[in-house]
């Protein structure tokens, strides 16, 4: 692509959205700034095994100067204060740039339910995995308590769905509570709106999941609408 053909393409968001775009462009010639509040992208994946200790907080955080060297584009670790689509800005916290085109990838986020400060999400912020991870450690000290995992979804938009991690996070509890002998002391309940949860998996999925929650006495809460949260 010659020089005078490029655009400079401004990405929101170091997240997986925000860096797979950047990638691509780049392939594509384009000049192309990535704007995040953070200089990591979090993978979350894997971020299930931070809460049982298996892998460290470290371990899930990708460099974003180190995809930087790679791909070659412009980074700016700042916050987004606002866009200025009439005159093409982004106004930061320390600066204001000017694109061609903008990619906003910050992601989405949850419903506000009463009482949802009360709660911890593994595909919330990063830094949620770490407050799973020592509420967890304060009830393994206790030696017994009530764990409840699940999540939410969209009537609109069935598919927009993550309930993976939250699937992955409840049989992480339940192995390391069985390794420590401590299963015995726990309520454990799983939770979903959905009379479904995990169809997409489908049918011998759903016979899998049901055969497990039945093996570890795992207590169901399904095709219940999320009023609100209680601690």
């Amino acid at each position: 692509m010659k020089t005078k053909d490029k655009k400079h393409i401004v990405v929101l968001g170091g997240g997986f959205a925000g860096v797979e775009s950047v990638f691509r462009l780049r392939k594509l010639g384009h000049k192309v700034t990535l704007v995040s509040d953070r200089d990591y992208c979090f993978v979350y994946p894997i971020s299930i095994w931070v809460p049982v200790r298996k892998i460290n907080f470290d371990d899930v955080k990708l460099p974003l100067a180190d995809l930087q060297k790679v791909h070659k584009f412009n980074l700016i670790i700042d916050k987004v204060k606002s866009i200025v689509s009439k005159e093409n800005k982004v106004i930061l916290a320390n600066q204001t740039i000017e694109y061609d085109y903008l990619i906003v990838a910050f992601g989405g986020s949850k419903l506000p339910h009463p009482g949802l400060e009360h709660t911890f999400s593994i595909c919330g912020k990063p830094e949620q995995s770490l407050k799973i991870r020592d509420k967890f450690d304060e009830l393994l000290k206790r030696g017994h308590g009530k764990i409840a995992v699940g999540f939410g979804g969209n009537p609109k938009s069935p598919t927009g769905v993550r309930g993976g991690p939250a699937f992955e996070l409840l049989f992480n509890f339940i192995s390391t509570l069985k390794q420590k002998k401590l299963y015995d002391k726990f309520e454990i309940t799983f939770f979903a709106p959905m009379k479904e949860p995990g169809a997409r998996m489908g049918g011998e999925g759903l016979k899998m999941l049901d055969k497990a929650y039945k093996r570890h006495e795992v207590n169901e809460r399904i095709g219940i609408k999320i009023k609100r949260f209680e601690y």
